[in-house]
């Protein structure tokens, strides 16, 4: 499923090997113990951010609160990207996109990981659900 739905790419998904240990490398320059407190500022940022919208809005809820901050977070560090709110479109595919990642990664739900030869069937066949959600 994670191959059906592109989420190989990740390297946290790939299997040990050459590919792995690169990628892990690139990785490691960027995210150790010497390089977190570069990120210090970003995560001030956001953490008062978010204190701020717990202050002016306590009824919104805190956990959409807390998985905009950590969101915006990530982008910050990892792309540069500031989030201008919750409506932003991309913590909205950011958001998308983790939930089909959840589902695709739960152990046993689909069929075609014990099956590998129905990764072959068409998407509009019966019970290829699968399919339409990899392709999502």
């Amino acid at each position: 499923m994670l191959q059906m739905s592109g989420w190989d790419f990740a390297f946290s998904n790939k299997a040990y090997g050459h590919r792995w240990r690169s990628h892990r490398q690139v990785f490691h320059q960027h995210f150790n113990m010497n390089m977190v407190t570069k990120y210090r500022a970003v995560q001030l940022k956001n953490t008062r951010s978010l204190l701020l919208r717990l202050l002016d809005t306590p009824d919104a809820g805190i956990i959409d609160n807390l998985r905009s901050s950590v969101a915006g977070t990530i982008l910050e560090v990892v792309y540069g990207y500031n989030v201008a709110s919750a409506d932003d479109y991309f913590f909205q595919t950011t958001e998308r996109s983790m939930t089909a990642f959840i589902e695709a990664v739960q152990p046993g739900k689909f069929l075609v990981e014990t099956f590998p030869l129905l990764r072959h069937i068409p998407s509009w066949f019966s019970g290829a659900g699968f399919k339409r959600l990899a392709e999502q």
